[in-house]
């Protein structure tokens, strides 16, 4: 490919945090974005294998849509979820409707341009909107499946998007895009489907996630496992395990934000000046808000599976051995630089392992105090990577 975007470029973007206390409304937004507004859902009957084992005989996805798909199938982009963002990616304008988790990336004008494309956000299986998963109704059973639901892999899940893709009249995405789990998504249909996929805009990402990312996913779901009202997994009856799936949260919010921003916007500050063990500095209060709001705005087991499928997500190996002659779409990779479980030199190894497979790729870095999050807290900062990124593909 000739175009000078491509040919394996690294590029390096500094990045600002605005001002105001608009950020933690975006932060607490995007880990716990819900909204009224319900996605569609399409029931299959073809049988779905899945990489543990087991076949789906009959199951569900769920996705919301904007825009119009042109009648070739050609003009749709696929933005695919992160680990608590539900398929409400954007408001697309419209009076009386919530905003989405992407609202300043997606809409009528905007970077992903709702009027030109027909932009589509599909769940993953084990998903937030209804799709099969543990809280779907189990066959032969009047109960949800809850924890025997089998384990799902990003590959199962992308599989069950191409049929999904294929029902909607999806020819080819133009673009498949996505940060953290999204970013791991959009990768698979890379390597997967690249036929369909004109392009791929993967961000906060790496090959596999590392020991320490293992780890902190470990924490978070045993966090929801030991609330009482976890109850194994069988908890759609009754009270939701929100103490649990609080404490899961905050967790990660710990690891989305770094430490300077942490002492930037809290301090040391304080409530009173009496000495107690209820939450006294302002970050107690903080974090104390978001435990309390967690509960009924993500399924616990959701973020169980979720996280579990981010676990054995690994395309290393897959990359190094491509050699089927298949044409690939180019990829675009970004980091921030303050991210600890995904730093830009993780960024840089997936896109020399990319280039080296014969891919165009090209790499950034963002300077960002941000870290993990940014994507959704920032959103400014990919604006113009993908703008170009975009113009630069290939039409199909």
């Amino acid at each position: 490919m000739s175009n000078p975007w491509f040919g394996r470029k690294r590029i390096g973007f500094g990045i600002r945090p605005t001002g105001g206390m608009g950020w933690l409304v975006t932060i607490v937004w995007a880990v716990l974005a819900m909204t009224a507004i319900g996605p569609q859902l399409v029931a299959f009957d073809a049988a779905l294998p899945l990489d543990a084992g087991p076949v789906l005989d009959g199951w569900r996805l769920a996705y919301e849509s904007w825009g119009r798909l042109d009648a070739d199938g050609r003009n749709a982009i696929l933005i695919c979820r992160a680990l608590t963002s539900n398929c409400h990616v954007t408001s697309a304008g419209q009076q009386g409707v919530a905003p989405g988790w992407w609202e300043q990336v997606v809409g009528p004008g905007k970077v992903i341009d709702t009027d030109r494309f027909f932009v589509v956000c599909m769940d993953t299986l084990a998903g937030l909107h209804g799709s099969s998963g543990p809280s779907a109704p189990q066959p032969g059973s009047s109960r949800p499946y809850g924890m025997r639901f089998p384990p799902v892999t990003f590959a199962d899940s992308v599989r069950a998007q191409r049929r999904l893709a294929e029902h909607l009249g999806i020819r080819r995405f133009r673009m498949v895009a996505g940060g953290c789990v999204g970013a791991m998504q959009a990768l698979q249909w890379g390597l997967d489907f690249p036929e369909m996929v004109g392009g791929v805009a993967a961000i906060s990402i790496r090959m596999a996630p590392s020991t320490y990312a293992l780890a902190l996913w470990s924490v978070v779901r045993r966090a929801i496992q030991l609330d009482p009202e976890w109850r194994g997994g069988d908890y759609y009856d009754g009270p939701t395990p929100g103490q649990g799936l609080g404490l899961a949260t905050v967790i990660g919010l710990l690891h989305w934000m770094d430490m300077e921003t942490f002492e930037t916007r809290y301090g040391r500050r304080r409530r009173s000046d009496a000495m107690t063990f209820d939450p006294d500095f302002e970050v107690e209060h903080m974090l104390s808000g978001v435990v309390e709001r967690a509960g009924g705005k993500v399924d616990p087991n959701s973020m169980i599976y979720t996280t579990r499928a981010a676990d054995y997500f690994d395309v290393g190996d897959r990359i190094a051995a491509i050699a089927d002659g298949r044409e690939r779409p180019p990829h675009l990779v970004m980091n921030y630089s303050r991210d600890a479980r995904y730093p830009p030199e993780e960024g840089r190894r997936l896109a020399d392992a990319l280039s080296k497979a014969g891919i165009a790729t090209t790499e950034i870095a963002f300077d960002s105090p941000i870290a993990h999050g940014g994507f959704l807290i920032d959103q400014q900062s990919v604006l113009e990577p993908i703008a170009r990124f975009m113009a630069s593909l290939n039409p199909g």
